[in-house]
Order: C-alpha cells, then structure tokens, then sequence
C-alpha cells in the first residue's frame, strides 16, 4: 500500500525513477521535434521558391517526367502540410517552455 494512499479515494502512485531525469529526456526529444519541424519548414520554402520543374499534375500522370531537364521549373502546391506542422512547432514550443519551468 503506498505511504500516500488515502481510504475512499482514487489514488494512483507511479514511480517510473528520478523527475529530473525523464524531464531532461522529454525536453531532449521536444527540441529535437522542433529541430525536425524547422527543417521541413525549410524544406518547404526552399522547393516553393527554388523547384519549379513540373507545371502540375497532368505532367505526372501523362508521363512527361522522364522527359524532363534538370534546368526546368516545378512548382509544388502545399495542402494543409505546412498549416499542420506551423502548429505543431507551436505546440511543441509550449511544451519545452512548460518543461523549462519544471
């Protein structure tokens, strides 16, 4: 029965070791999230102002891609990727700046 247990009320006592230690993990693997976050969203901006070889989607499926010369333009259109990931980085933010006060 753990020390804090008390008759008539749910309690729950999980002791998975040291505090400090799974905080510096959990901070480790958020700055490493935000690290993979800022490089997607550079990614995304280099090929949205860089990569213009393909015109659209019918180039794909018509097959004009094996054609194609290194020195022509394509353009990616981006869906609801880019929104995601902003908002993830958000989120992630929030969670190393909670981390950082514990």
């Amino acid at each position: 029965v753990p020390v804090d247990f008390l008759p008539g009320s749910f309690f729950c006592s999980v002791n998975v070791g040291r505090l400090r230690a799974w905080t510096m993990l959990s901070l480790f693997f958020a700055i490493f999230a935000l690290l993979n976050v800022a490089l997607d969203l550079c990614l995304h901006a280099y090929w949205r102002f860089h990569g213009r070889l393909l015109s659209g989607c019918q180039d794909v499926l018509a097959g004009r891609c094996l054609e194609l010369e290194p020195g022509d333009d394509v353009t990616f259109s981006s869906t609801v990727g880019v929104y995601l990931t902003l908002l993830g980085g958000l989120f992630v933010t929030f969670a190393i700046f909670l981390l950082c006060r514990t």
